[in-house]
């Protein structure tokens, strides 16, 4: 990805009030740093073999999610009502 576009994604994302956002080459998935933790099946080479890049979006959960939860302390889970 070049620098100007990377930018005006960055921008745009900081536009939309999109906290978090990265943009990693493919080759990370190569040899990831810890185990695999998903199928090579859903690598972005395999998903798309063009791929140069790709960028990751962070949002925080919908508040409305954890006002329809509830904690239960007697097994530690989130459950939905």
């Amino acid at each position: 990805m070049t620098e100007d576009l990377k930018k005006a994604l960055l921008q745009k994302c900081k536009s939309m009030d999109i906290p978090m956002v990265g943009v990693a080459s493919v080759e990370r998935w190569n040899k990831p740093p810890f185990l695999p933790w998903m199928p090579e099946e859903f690598y972005p080479q395999s998903i798309y073999p063009e791929a140069k890049s790709v960028i990751v979006i962070g949002l925080p959960p919908l508040r409305s999610f954890f006002s329809q939860a509830l904690f239960t302390s007697s097994d530690f889970h989130l459950k939905l009502l």
